[in-house]
């Protein structure tokens, strides 16, 4: 475990680091910081298990860094150590989440018990977690029993479907048949529920699970369905986003598991159709697809060059805005991880660098056509910090702003 020792005396800081036996406690690695600014490079590198956290520091309150520990959803164990006996302090201090409040000068013992009690809480919860995960894992393996079930004709299964990924009946669904053709490479361990369970994980990138929830099961040797619905308050229409997003799952479970895969999808609007959708999609698989059978695979431009098209015309119109990676995704209907992987893929730079390098272009061409200064440059490509933008205009051309005016 790790433990994050925050506090500008640095003399009691490597104190507390150096005379208790942390290691005697399940402590392995403990760090000093001597200020609110430091400690948050060191979360931001490896997250501690527990913070002993001074209050008053310099620059940054120990109050502020832990507001900030919330926002960024860090779960570190928060200990308070303190010359402030007022009880607003303490008070304050529990309400933003730290569970021990020490008044200094301290005997080490005492902290090292407060340490101690935080490890148990910690202990505790990750074994609730644990058990929650295994509880949540089985509903989930018997959801997705029962749906290959129900697919294969087993209607009377409807009746005692468990609650959970999906909902029953007048719901836009995505159905998926996923074949695998043959194998790269024989694996033992990619048989049946394994293959279930790697799919999964692949079509998380597809589909995000914010907005998307999904059960994959196993029908026959080498057969997979897939379940999808948009959740509950999901913008979009997952009809029309669909066959890109099959698409791309049918490309990115090629890339990642030793098979050759074939995706064919249908969109239903009530459950109660799937199971003859099912057969449907089953017995014209091997044939030219009917027209409310749609297979992934297309002639011409494959679905990613077209989507990376869209992608650079989008910027190209936008340019002048500011851009977000998020914001992109979300208009592309794709993971936005998963569409930063795709993009530097096949141009070699991610989203972010490629959206700054049309910026700095575009500015370029205002630069040299016309006469507007270079303030109003920098904000019509989206800079309100005009030194932001003559470092990155340098970075990007080698030459500043007011260089390419000469």
């Amino acid at each position: 475990m790790r433990l994050l020792i925050v506090d500008d005396q640095l003399d009691v800081a490597h104190g507390i680091a150096r005379e208790i036996n942390w290691g005697g406690i399940g402590i392995d690695q403990v760090v000093v910081a001597g200020n609110a600014i430091e400690a948050r490079l060191s979360v931001k590198d490896s997250v501690p298990d527990v913070i002993l956290l001074d209050i008053e520091m310099p620059m940054e309150s120990g109050m502020e860094f832990l507001e900030w520990l919330k926002r960024e959803h860090y779960q570190s164990k928060v200990i308070f150590l303190t010359c402030h006996q007022e009880f607003a302090y303490a008070a304050e201090a529990l309400r933003l989440g730290a569970i021990n409040y020490i008044l200094q000068p301290a005997p080490y013992h005492k902290i090292k018990e407060a340490v101690l009690v935080a490890i148990a809480d910690l202990l505790v919860e990750t074994d609730q977690k644990r058990k929650a995960q295994l509880f949540d894992e089985n509903i989930y393996n018997l959801q997705s029993d029962q749906w290959s079930r129900y697919l294969r004709g087993d209607r009377e299964i409807m009746n005692t479907l468990v609650g959970g990924e999906l909902s029953w009946g007048n719901v836009e669904t995505c159905l998926v048949l996923v074949e695998i053709e043959y194998w790269k490479s024989i694996r033992d361990d990619l048989q049946g529920k394994n293959m279930c369970h790697a799919i999964r994980n692949i079509m998380a990138d597809i589909f995000d699970l914010q907005r998307f929830s999904g059960v994959v099961s196993y029908i026959q040797r080498d057969i997979y369905s897939i379940v999808i619905q948009e959740r509950a308050g999901a913008s979009g229409s997952l009809k029309e986003s669909a066959s890109k997003r099959v698409e791309y799952l049918e490309m990115s479970l090629q890339e990642n598991l030793p098979c050759q895969f074939r995706c064919f999808w249908t969109a239903a609007s009530d459950t109660l159709k799937l199971p003859d959708q099912w057969e449907a999609i089953v017995k014209s698989r091997t044939r030219p697809a009917a027209s409310d059978i749609i297979p992934t695979e297309q002639k011409g431009e494959t679905g990613a060059a077209m989507v990376l098209e869209q992608i650079k015309d989008y910027i190209k119109k936008h340019v002048e805005e500011e851009l977000m990676v998020e914001e992109l995704a979300a208009q592309m209907h794709f993971n936005p991880d998963y569409l930063n992987k795709l993009f530097k893929k096949d141009t070699g730079i991610n989203l972010k660098s490629y959206m700054i390098q049309e910026k700095m272009r575009h500015a370029q061409t205002l630069l040299r056509n016309t006469s507007l200064p270079v303030g109003v440059v920098a904000a019509r490509v989206g800079y309100s910090n005009f030194s932001h933008f003559s470092n990155t205009y340098k970075k990007e051309t080698g030459r500043s702003p007011s260089e390419e005016r000469k």
